[in-house]
């Protein structure tokens, strides 16, 4: 019984699809950050409930480009997958989304799901929709221009969420309690690119819009997530280790033939080799 090992063979397995090329210096760990981040790039396939924000509503565009904004909305709300409308980037194992992973901002390009052409993405649009999600939301922030200057460094973006749905945010201080020099546009994609994390100014206070970037680039978020399932991997072999005669009833001297098969949202799909049953666990944490 190795359940870290029969993770990384299934991480391996998902980042074949996507063309990996392992690095010399790669390991199981690493190669999981990288998928991590990858899929939550391609935004996870979910009924989202949908929220649009007061600027949005009050865009002209919204209304000049809503058959298009509803198809998006209609693909959101019925888990129906948005990769593509996503930019051809989002599946590039070595790119690395920057709005995403500093204010935890998606991007999407608002042409119609008929524009879409061999590679499986609608046409590059003249305006871009700008959005989050989390668990069980969808939030849409605001339609730019695809050419406006500083696209993906426009800290209205982030002021635009924290009018709409401050929660999304992590506080540092209210607005005068500590100095902030706000950050020109330049400066942001300068240290963003050095992967370096900072707050940002909203209209009343100060804050932290995501967990931003490890050093490599990689999102704290994924690398966060990868450390918990390697703890919760370890903590379900113990378990198991303890309970396997009351769970697939047979001696513990058939431990070892357990392989982790599948991994899910919810938890872990564990083989038994030997008595030929399957279990699924909810992951514990």
């Amino acid at each position: 019984m190795n359940f870290a090992r029969d993770h990384d063979e299934l991480v391996r397995a998902k980042l074949a699809t996507y063309h990996y090329v392992e690095e010399p210096d790669d390991n199981d760990f690493t190669r999981y950050v990288v998928l991590l981040d990858l899929l939550k790039r391609l935004v996870p396939r979910r009924r989202y409930k949908v929220h649009l924000s007061r600027e949005i509503q009050a865009n002209p565009k919204a209304r000049e480009l809503k058959s298009v904004l509803d198809e998006v909305i209609e693909q959101l709300r019925s888990g129906q997958s948005i990769a593509p409308y996503l930019s051809k980037a989002a599946n590039d194992l070595t790119a690395q989304d920057g709005l995403l992973v500093h204010w935890g901002i998606h991007h999407l390009h608002l042409s119609p799901a008929a524009s879409k052409g061999a590679d499986g993405f609608v046409a590059r649009a003249d305006y871009l929709l700008f959005f989050r999600v989390d668990a069980t939301n969808a939030y849409l922030i605001d339609i730019v221009p695809h050419k406006a200057s500083a696209l993906f460094v426009r800290e209205e973006l982030v002021r635009t969420v924290d009018r709409n749905w401050p929660a999304l945010h992590h506080e540092i201080a209210r607005s005068g309690a500590v100095p902030l020099r706000q950050l020109t546009d330049r400066e942001n994609k300068s240290l963003r690119k050095k992967s370096t994390n900072t707050p940002v100014q909203t209209d009343s206070r100060i804050v932290i819009p995501a967990f931003g970037a490890m050093s490599s680039g990689h999102s704290l978020d994924a690398v966060m997530a990868a450390d918990g399932t390697a703890l919760e991997l370890q903590r379900l072999e113990l378990l198991i280790r303890i309970n396997y005669a009351v769970w697939f009833g047979r001696t513990t001297d058939w431990v070892t033939a357990l392989r982790l098969i599948e991994t899910r949202d919810e938890g872990y799909v564990i083989s038994d080799g030997s008595s030929g049953k399957v279990r699924f666990f909810e992951r514990l944490a």
